[in-house]
């Protein structure tokens, strides 16, 4: 499962997650024949994801954790609680000042918020990437593996992609 940064608000989802889910499409069969199965997340409502999806041709599954609390339990989406009392990433803690420091007046990051409807904190400081794995055996769904930027953009290649399910690349 990859965590498309696509907050509630935004119009679009994050050019750079789109950059690489636009890579998926061919890779689903390779992954189905191995009995693994891939979809991609986003935060924001359903309506603008399969807005999304159909704009980019995209053929994977891809649903909205808009209605549940999956982004902000796996770390990928931060609430304004979470923003101002402190959060992990990566598992490690976020300094949000600082990641807005880190952008401040940087014009690139400012126009790629501005075309998601957003501005440079919204973007930076609401969602992020995410790859997670899991597994279900005897009805029970279990958490195998989680990578963040930039580990979780290995996505792309469907070998890749095995080595993180949860039979590995025996699946």
């Amino acid at each position: 499962m990859y965590h498309v940064m696509f907050g509630p608000e935004w119009t679009a989802a994050c050019p750079g997650c789109s950059s690489l889910a636009d890579q998926l499409g061919g890779t689903l069969a390779h992954l189905h024949a191995q009995d693994v199965t891939l979809l991609c997340v986003s935060h924001a409502p359903i309506e603008k994801l399969q807005a999304q999806k159909e704009r980019n041709g995209w053929t994977f599954p891809y649903v909205s954790t808009f209605h549940s609390d999956f982004g902000y339990d796996f770390s990928v989406s931060f609430s304004d609680e979470q923003r101002a009392r402190g959060a992990e990433y990566n598992f490690e803690p976020v300094d949000f000042e600082k990641v807005l420091e880190d952008f401040a007046g940087n014009d690139a990051m400012a126009e790629a918020a501005a075309s998601l409807g957003t501005d440079v904190e919204g973007y930076v400081t609401t969602e992020s990437p995410g790859l997670f794995a899991f597994a279900l055996e005897d009805g029970v769904v279990y958490h195998t593996y989680s990578a963040y930027a930039p580990e979780s953009n290995v996505l792309v290649f469907s070998n890749e992609i095995l080595r993180r399910a949860p039979k590995g690349d025996d699946a």
